[in-house]
């Protein structure tokens, strides 16, 4: 199952303090959140119980700060408060994915790149794709009030917000990649400005049909009705596994013959 951008959440704000953005419309459980927040300041921000970091929070000199976590949507979820004690003008938005791995959901999160002094260019540092097919996505936070185009790695952008008056830039984009290396991924903006970004990269869910058949050289058939890791039929012997999810298949001998229904 390929993973897939659900939608923005409503953008939250406020001059100081604490913010409690949306979560993405027509959400599910299963579906992964990313949390982004900047504010113009070096106050620390976090999130209830049940959002895991992404960036624990980044200082760039003394004016700005990026903070990111993720959530496994729940049945039941509400919207969140992002804790911000005082500090100064504060942003953050959720964004939603579906079809992500359900253990794993986020399976690499790179370094926070701090550019500092002011750059018209967002940069990130590069990661490497561990499962083929996974959604790569960069967060970026920025001090100034600019617009961001010219996303390299042919990212979609996801938003560009809030644009606001004395208040900071969230932006983000993504785009599915295969294994390997990236290479640093960047961005331009619309005037220079000090920023952080980063890229995680989001697992699949690896899925096969509802129920699968093996036949093997005994005649006997092994019916599989949810989904496995991986597993290999050794020569003369069968293999009996509990349910998981299924990446690979391997059979030593060409007399063997593989078959899904």
């Amino acid at each position: 199952m390929a993973v897939t951008y659900t939608a923005e959440g409503t953008v939250a704000t406020a001059p100081s303090g604490n913010v409690t953005p949306s979560l993405p419309s027509g959400w599910a459980a299963g579906d992964v959140h990313i949390c982004n927040v900047v504010s113009l300041d070096n106050v620390t921000s976090t999130m209830p119980s049940g959002w895991n970091a992404l960036d624990p929070g980044t200082n760039n000199s003394t004016s700005m700060r990026t903070t990111s976590w993720y959530r496994l949507a729940q049945t039941g979820d509400t919207n969140p408060t992002v804790t911000h004690t005082a500090g100064s003008y504060i942003a953050a938005v959720i964004t939603g994915y579906r079809g992500a791995d359900q253990t794993t959901p986020v399976e690499v999160i790179g370094s926070v790149y701090v550019t500092t002094p002011a750059s018209t260019i967002v940069t990130t540092y590069g990661i490497t794709i561990l499962t083929d097919q996974s959604m790569m996505v960069m967060l970026c936070g920025q001090e100034a009030k600019v617009t961001d185009a010219a996303w390299s790695h042919s990212m979609t952008e996801r938003y560009d917000d809030p644009y606001i008056n004395n208040y900071p830039t969230l932006a983000s984009a993504d785009v599915l990649r295969s294994t390997g290396a990236t290479g640093n991924a960047t961005c331009t903006a619309s005037a220079s400005t000090l920023s952080n970004g980063l890229l995680i990269a989001i697992k699949p869910l690896l899925t096969l049909s509802p129920t699968h058949f093996f036949a093997l050289p005994d005649r006997k058939r092994y019916a599989f009705s949810s989904r496995v890791s991986a597993f290999q039929f050794p020569r003369r012997r069968s293999v009996d596994f509990a349910a998981g999810r299924v990446s690979a298949f391997q059979f030593p001998s060409r007399r063997k013959e593989f078959k899904i229904e």
